[in-house]
């Protein structure tokens, strides 16, 4: 899905959210327990908490309020709040600052689809003893006289985007 389509529900306050629902393993639950101090009452907090610095922050025009998204912050800052909003911040900055590196982040364009399928970088389905998505670059088959750097960032952004919302990549990390 491109993330032009993805749904914000950043319009005030919404009435309500979707409910979380775990669905990973019982040893990925311990895991976010024991590293990321993360158990239901702490998640349930963050992500009400997240919310709403997302609904009062005036500076916010447009944001994802999923909580699959808001979680990539609050486990990245082990459930600091201020950090995690900070973090928040700072992402939407960048997006906000740089948008051609964002715009049409989608496997179906034909130049990332192109770069992708050339084996320049590539999750590997496999996941290290960890379980961390391993990450494969390989810089040599590109032609550099035909690829721009804001292309190349697009599609580090893109892959990025997917890892960061796949959960277990959210609580075991990712490796390149």
């Amino acid at each position: 899905m491109s993330n032009d389509t993805t749904v914000y529900s950043n319009c005030g306050s919404p009435a309500s959210y979707q409910q979380y629902t775990w669905t990973l393993t019982d040893k990925l639950r311990k895991t976010a327990k024991s590293e990321l101090r993360e158990d239901e009452h702490l998640r349930t907090q963050g992500l009400a908490q997240m919310r709403e610095f997302i609904a009062k922050s005036p500076h916010i025009k447009r944001c994802r309020t999923d909580a699959l998204f808001l979680l990539r912050f609050l486990r990245t800052k082990k459930y600091s709040i201020p950090q995690a909003c900070a973090m928040l911040e700072k992402y939407l900055t960048v997006r906000q600052t740089n948008p051609a590196w964002f715009h049409r982040l989608d496997i179906e364009d034909p130049e990332i689809e192109a770069i992708i399928d050339g084996g320049y970088i590539v999750p590997l389905p496999e996941r290290d003893d960890h379980g961390r998505q391993v990450v494969l670059s390989v810089a040599g088959n590109l032609d550099l006289s035909r690829v721009s750097s804001a292309l190349l960032a697009r599609v580090h952004f893109l892959v990025q985007e997917v890892l960061a919302d796949d959960e277990q990549s959210q609580i075991c990390g990712y490796v390149h």
